[in-house]
């Protein structure tokens, strides 16, 4: 569970911090900062799972990772802090790049720190070199693009790196994937193929559905002829009252976004991050104050750690005031507040 997020000097962010409970609601009006903040631990979480920035580089794409410092800061510099609650206790990390400047950005990495709340620090790192607690140089060798924290071999740094890459983002070009089989371990067709392999979080997921979808009677599983996908069964949709299949492609927006939450919750590990943006999209208000009601429950039980972003009021009135944090922009720079329960009719307003 991320317990701590703090973002310097990141797109529309010039200095924010952010406390996580395990289940959070990120909301406000557009262009508040809301993917922002996502995207920041997504950049995180992507930098350490490819070990290198240019691995980084060739998946989310270069308008992406360069250039991404505040535009009214003058400075070339931006960073993250991320505490990551573990089942030995809490890991700190701290992470800065400098993307260079004018015509010839270079984006690099020029420090990183890791400690742990009872053994202190693990490394620090300026430029390429690394250093343990007691100063002596650690025998690892990083350049500019090099992700320390995703070498260095100890258990602690294996663990930060296993849950921040264990995180799952969720967007609604994800949602609106119909394909029969796909080798896009974020596409519903391959959840689904790895959920049918679980035959007891399968039945869970499809009980579960019939209660949001009142319309939905399960799925049904056909082979495929097609070898060179890493999936090899295709999802047919069963209807109430109707002695026939079909595809997804006739199935509305709304329930697609629904089986594919669900889907995602069961398919997820236990102690792990699942982030869903705009999660209204799509959905109506009944059936999202449903689906928001059962995905908590799946959370809790599955001890999964939700973040949920959001433009919509109405959640406010079906979740927890002490869940929600809400984004603004004044001026070019976003802030993040934690909601009392005394300020959810300015929200709504």
């Amino acid at each position: 569970m991320i317990r701590r997020h703090k973002i310097v000097n990141f797109k529309s962010f010039k200095t924010a911090e952010i406390f996580f409970k395990d289940f959070n609601i990120l909301i406000g009006k557009n262009a508040t900062g809301k993917t922002n903040l996502v995207q920041s631990l997504d950049f995180i979480a992507h930098i350490i799972s490819v070990k290198n920035l240019d691995d980084a580089r060739k998946y989310l794409g270069v308008t992406y990772i360069d250039s991404v410092t505040n535009a009214s800061t003058d400075s070339s510099f931006f960073g993250f802090e991320v505490d990551l609650e573990t089942d030995t206790g809490l890991l700190f990390y701290k992470i800065e790049f400098n993307e260079g400047v004018n015509s010839t950005k270079t984006l690099s990495i020029v420090s990183e720190q890791l400690r742990h709340e009872k053994d202190g620090l693990i490394f620090t790192r300026v430029n390429n070199e690394i250093k343990n607690a007691s100063g002596g140089i650690i025998p690892l060798s990083v350049e500019g693009k090099d992700v320390a924290v995703s070498l260095f071999k100890d258990a602690n740094s294996r663990k930060f790196t296993t849950k921040m890459s264990q995180m799952f983002l969720s967007n609604n070009i994800d949602f609106e994937s119909r394909d029969f089989a796909s080798s896009n371990p974020k596409h519903l067709s391959y959840i689904l193929n790895k959920l049918f392999e679980r035959k007891e979080d399968y039945k869970a997921f499809e009980e579960v559905a019939q209660k949001v979808i009142p319309s939905f009677n399960g799925f049904e599983a056909i082979e495929t002829s097609d070898k060179k996908q890493d999936t090899s069964l295709a999802f047919l949709l069963r209807q109430a009252g109707i002695n026939s299949y079909f595809s997804t492609y006739s199935s509305s927006t709304g329930d697609m976004k629904t089986l594919y939450l669900l889907a995602a919750m069961f398919i997820k590990s236990h102690n792990t991050i699942l982030i869903v943006e705009e999660i209204e999209n799509g959905l109506h208000p009944e059936r999202l104050r449903i689906l928001l009601e059962y995905i908590q429950k799946i959370a809790t039980k599955r001890d999964i750690q939700l973040i949920i972003t959001t433009h919509s009021p109405m959640v406010i009135n079906v979740v927890s005031a002490n869940s929600i944090q809400f984004l603004s922009n004044k001026n070019g720079a976003s802030t993040i507040s934690q909601v009392e329960h005394h300020m959810t009719k300015d929200i709504q307003d």
